[in-house]
């Protein structure tokens, strides 16, 4: 047996030539000198690797020699040679013999595929010089001969034969990749692969039969058979194995988040990464990537039958949120008290404005504007910031924009151009403000009630406009009394005053 291992060192992979027409390769297995037979390393390489001059192939030996000047190897009559398996139909085998063959006759060399049922012959005659030393041709296309892909050949001779090299001559088959897995996401997922709720995935494959594997680690591989539920942050890689080759790994990565809001803000901001969609005629789409629920109380700064514009209550009522409910809700108004946990989907209005759609009507309190003295404001500013409050029997000095009471004194946001031409003595609801930066508390009306010659701003039903529906000569101000340029305006609650109208509250988006 030592004897057969040593003579697998006998044979040297030559040269490859491709023909991009109908491809035919041609595999050549010769001495590299007429000195010396190159070692062939006996390796478990896959037919593919086969077609490459940097691998080797197996070659079997059975009863067969090597020259001790290493010129050719000996096919005794009861040899055989066993040639490697390649990937594809043989097209033609070709035999060279040594120069100095010692048979002067004729010498049928048989080759057999590995069921041993389909022999044929190569006829070679020492007498001719055109077959000494030179490569013959068995005289068959053997694509037709042996049409079995992949099929295995045998030499055996009947006579002791000198050769020094085999060439085969076989057309490949065609090996397509394995085609990279396919993530099947939910239809709700963003492109940033953003959930806050378990989902399934599902792995596939364009390359039939082929069998799927994954990973949580890039290390451990699992096999895939049904679909993968996602609970946590995590990465997903995937490949495709047939044949003991694989594909190229995809891989998904997957970013939880928490649902639940202790702001606006964090709503907000948790929200966008759900990216809800809308279409354009505002039937509202929700995210069904799970409920979102703000856990604080969102007091109402303004509504529209179904559109209520909330507050969480922070400096100057500047982070705001609109809640969409499917059905009109007549017992909101504003200054209502919306109770903490209210949940609902993210979603987008206008394809911009961020909503929280609730499918269920909200339960609201009504919330009165407290009556308190201007007295009170002043000595304890802290306890009234942001509420709702009502002062009546007010004066108002239009130079200064003050109102007075018992000699005390409080500023007015100016949210709009009143024209008024004496001190007045008015009823006046609004909210309460503080600038720290300039110490200064103030009261932004929502409602001033007095003598004709006050305007009023009209406290309930603001109406509904896009910034591109605004008239150029109209005046916007921000509800703690800042004007704001057409084009600086972001999707809230506004005041709208345009010449000869009532200044009255909108809700402006894009």
């Amino acid at each position: 047996m030592n004897k057969f291992l040593a003579l697998i060192l006998s044979l040297f992979l030559g040269s490859v030539t491709f023909i991009n027409a109908e491809e035919i390769i041609t595999q050549e297995f010769t001495s590299n000198t007429e000195n010396d037979w190159q070692p062939l390393i006996p390796t478990s390489k896959s037919s593919l690797e086969c077609r490459s001059v940097k691998n080797d192939c197996i070659f079997k030996f059975e009863n067969v020699a090597q020259a001790s000047s290493g010129k050719y190897l000996i096919l005794y009559p009861d040899g055989r040679i066993t040639l490697p398996q390649l990937d594809g139909k043989i097209h033609k085998i070709e035999i060279q013999l040594y120069k100095d063959q010692p048979f002067s006759s004729i010498c049928n060399i048989a080759i057999n595929n590995q069921q041993g049922n389909r022999e044929r012959y190569l006829e070679i005659d020492a007498r001719k010089d055109e077959h000494i030393g030179n490569f013959v041709a068995f005289p068959y296309d053997l694509s037709t001969v042996y049409p079995e892909e992949g099929t295995i050949f045998s030499l055996t001779s009947e006579k002791k034969i000198y050769i020094t090299g085999i060439r085969i001559n076989f057309i490949p088959n065609v090996i397509e990749p394995i085609a990279m897995p396919q993530f099947i996401l939910p239809q709700w997922m963003d492109e940033n692969h953003n959930f806050n709720m378990p989902f399934d995935i599902t792995i596939t494959t364009a390359t039939e039969n082929a069998e799927l594997l994954y990973s949580l680690d890039n290390a451990t591989w699992l096999q895939y058979i049904s679909p993968i539920e996602i609970e946590e942050s995590c990465t997903v890689w995937a490949k495709a194995v047939k044949n003991a080759r694989e594909s190229e790994i995809s891989s998904v990565t997957f970013t939880r988040f928490d649902n639940e809001a202790s702001d606006i803000a964090h709503f907000l901001e948790i929200g966008r990464l759900a990216e809800s969609q809308t279409n354009n005629d505002y039937t509202l789409n929700p995210n069904p990537n799970g409920l979102f629920r703000i856990n604080t109380i969102l007091q109402v700064i303004a509504h529209t039958d179904n559109h209520i514009f909330v507050s969480d209550n922070t400096d100057n009522f500047n982070n705001c949120l609109l809640i969409y409910t499917p059905l009109s809700n007549n017992e909101i108004t504003d200054g209502s008290i919306i109770q903490p946990s209210i949940e609902g989907y993210y979603v987008t209005l206008d394809d911009i404005t961020p909503a929280l759609y609730v499918n269920d009507r909200i339960v609201s309190e009504n919330y009165n504007a407290e009556i308190i003295d201007i007295k009170e404001i002043v000595d304890n500013p802290q306890k009234y910031i942001n509420k709702y409050i009502t002062l009546k029997s007010v004066d108002l000095d239009a130079l200064t924009m003050n109102i007075t009471s018992n000699n005390y004194k409080l500023p007015i946001i100016n949210l709009f151009d009143i024209t008024i031409y004496d001190k007045k003595s008015i009823n006046i609801s609004g909210i309460v403000t503080y600038n720290q930066r300039s110490n200064v508390i103030g009261i932004a009306p929502t409602s001033i009630t007095s003598h004709t010659s006050v305007q009023q701003i009209t406290p309930d039903s603001p109406i509904h406009l896009r910034v591109n529906q605004l008239p150029s000569n109209a005046n916007i101000y921000t509800l703690n009394g800042i004007k704001v340029n057409h084009y600086n305006v972001i999707p809230g609650i506004y005041i709208i005053s345009m010449p000869g109208e009532t200044p009255r509250k909108a809700l402006i988006t894009k």
